[in-house]
């Protein structure tokens, strides 16, 4: 096996890990949603940076920019797909609850705008279609946002194409800099 591709399976392992001990130590409310997306980009940029360091330390292939971004792109692919095929089992089968919780805050603090008559003025001027809804149809409407929002599948799209963009950046960024810097 490439050390690319096993570099990237240990770094998605050990977000994995990361992710499931924070779910079993409770840390699976919104508050602490960005440590694990920080950590799930720290971890994109380890795989990209250590497997194409370890690659370019074999020196097997030719030595050109695009065989480097290609071979960081291995890394950050592979990292992308464990991970978000994990994203979806995650929402989907082990907490599903916190799709249910986020969709119920949003529930709430949609209620909150339509009960206050001034923001009801404010949220009907704003949209023309919603001039002849009622309260309950205003409601229904800005429902079906949260639901879709917070399930697995879009959690995984959306984590995937995320991914997949910054795993092009660094794999570019990262060939730069170990070409002008690390491998004189």
């Amino acid at each position: 096996m490439k050390v690319t591709i096993k570099t990237a399976l240990i770094c998605a392992a050990v977000w994995i890990g990361f992710k499931l001990l924070g779910y079993q130590l409770g840390w699976n409310i919104p508050d602490y949603t960005s440590l694990f997306v920080l950590t799930n980009i720290l971890g994109l940029l380890v795989a990209v940076s250590v497997g194409l360091y370890l690659q370019k330390r074999k020196g097997v292939e030719d030595d050109s920019m695009l065989t480097d971004i290609k071979n960081g792109m291995t890394s950050g692919v592979i990292y992308a797909l464990v991970v978000c095929g994990f994203l979806y089992f995650y929402y989907e089968k082990i907490d599903p609850e916190y799709n249910q919780k986020m969709i119920a805050e949003r529930e709430m603090y949609f209620k909150t705008v339509v009960d206050d008559p001034a923001k009801l003025k404010e949220l009907k001027a704003s949209n023309k279609e919603l001039e002849v809804m009622t309260k309950e149809e205003i409601i229904e409407e800005f429902r079906k946002t949260p639901q879709m929002l917070f399930s697995g599948t879009f959690m995984m799209t959306f984590g995937m194409l995320s991914m997949l963009v910054l795993s092009t950046l660094y794999s570019i960024l990262v060939s730069i800099i170990y070409r002008k810097v690390l491998f004189r």
